[in-house]
């Protein structure tokens, strides 16, 4: 709610045992959203999508020394305002890069030799309101919530692909879904918009389709 009372869990669920635990609580959250991880550092990273331009990413540190994940160090806003992000959804860590969106922007936050996040360099923006994105080629590609379509941008920018619209409020996808499905097919979730009982869909398309040349 928007007295940061009730935003959640951080949950985790073994892969040995398919038990399922609470990590953190997430008070001071507004939209838990974005997930990723930092594997040498056993950090997890949640964006915070504060519509309010307060949000960003924290990062929790976690131990596993007990058997399950506990909490050890949380970073409330490890990225935000200091770094010109306000708003983050998706999240993902590249090739010692974070890349995530903010409103309608696609922004690269370069790690420092000690790990620390450096200033947002924006690689792609426009009117609208992006969602999660995934690794692909040698950049990222996006889901364009308002638009309906996917943006393929480069890690430097320099090179920027669009989809033809299309898509039902697209919002996160998986560039490879194999082997359950064929390598020439893409996964995209479909949200319907915000309205209630519509329904949501997960789309597989190929790539073919898609008409994104960039590594093909």
């Amino acid at each position: 709610d928007l007295k940061f009372g009730n935003a959640g869990s951080l949950m985790a669920y073994s892969l040995q045992s398919g038990e399922v635990v609470m990590v953190a609580d997430l008070s001071g959250f507004l939209i838990a959203n974005g997930l990723d991880a930092l594997p040498d550092d056993n950090a997890i990273l949640m964006a915070d999508e504060d519509i309010f331009g307060k949000g960003g990413v924290s990062r929790f540190n976690i131990s596993f020394a007990s058997g399950v994940p506990v909490v050890t160090e949380m970073q409330q806003h490890w990225i935000g305002p200091a770094q010109k992000v306000y708003a983050a959804n998706g999240v993902r860590v590249v090739d010692g890069n974070v890349f995530l969106t903010d409103i309608g922007f696609l922004k690269k936050l370069p790690l420092d030799a000690q790990g620390n996040p450096q200033r947002a360099q924006i690689l792609y923006r426009g009117a609208t309101v992006l969602d999660d994105l995934a690794p692909y080629c040698d950049g990222v590609l996006v889901a364009d919530f308002v638009m309906g379509r996917l943006i393929y941008a480069s890690a430097d920018g320099d090179v920027i692909e669009k989809t033809r619209s299309g898509f039902a409020s697209p919002s996160s996808l998986l560039p490879d879904a194999s082997p359950m499905f064929d390598a020439s097919q893409l996964l995209v979730t479909e949200s319907y918009g915000l309205t209630a009982g519509k329904g949501n869909r997960l789309a597989a398309i190929t790539w073919d389709e898609l008409g994104i040349s960039a590594c093909r």
